[in-house]
């Protein structure tokens, strides 16, 4: 809630199910929607699992955000897409979150398959670690996703090394 007061841009809400699950999925999403989110990322939760969480999304003008992996078949990336809303995560990579992503050209290869499944934009992360990786996905995706590396940073220099990594992450986008 603070956060959708202080800053202008989108939040989205990223966790496990086991916290939608306790609270009800209505109360979860009226919740979300009261604090100002637009959406919310359960990685641990396939789309067969949904059931009425996209209804209570819909009703209360939230995104969930699907998540399409390397390893999707090519109909399985259609199921997927055939849910999506507000974006797509791509996951970059099979693997750990926070190990470096070396993006290559079937990471590409890979966004076309995405972009062939769903018309929402696309998001991708998963290992994005710096400004390089951010102008590497320039005309690729529609957004960059960092997280563990800001985590990283903060942990390594605090304030002045996130600081110093957004300032890097925000200059290579132009």
């Amino acid at each position: 809630e603070k956060a959708a007061k202080t800053f202008p841009f989108p939040l989205l809400m990223m966790g496990y199910y086991n916290t939608v699950f306790r609270m009800g999925h209505g109360p979860f999403c009226q919740s979300l929607q009261d604090r100002g989110g637009v959406g919310f990322i359960l990685p641990d939760l396939p789309i067969e699992e949904y059931g009425d969480l996209f209804t209570h999304s819909h009703h209360c003008g939230l995104s969930p955000i699907m998540l399409m992996a390397p390893t999707n078949s090519d109909a399985r990336l259609a199921q997927i897409g055939e849910h999506a809303s507000g974006m797509v995560y791509a996951v970059a990579r099979k693997g750990v979150t926070g190990s470096r992503t070396e993006l290559e050209e079937g990471t590409f290869g890979f966004v076309a398959r995405c972009r062939r499944a769903t018309d929402q934009p696309i998001g991708m992360g998963f290992g994005l670690r710096q400004g390089k990786d951010v102008r590497q996905l320039q005309g690729q995706v529609e957004v960059a996703i960092v997280g563990s590396a800001l985590l990283d940073a903060w942990e390594r220099g605090g304030r002045a090394g996130y600081r110093a990594l957004l300032a890097e992450l925000a200059a290579a986008r132009t």
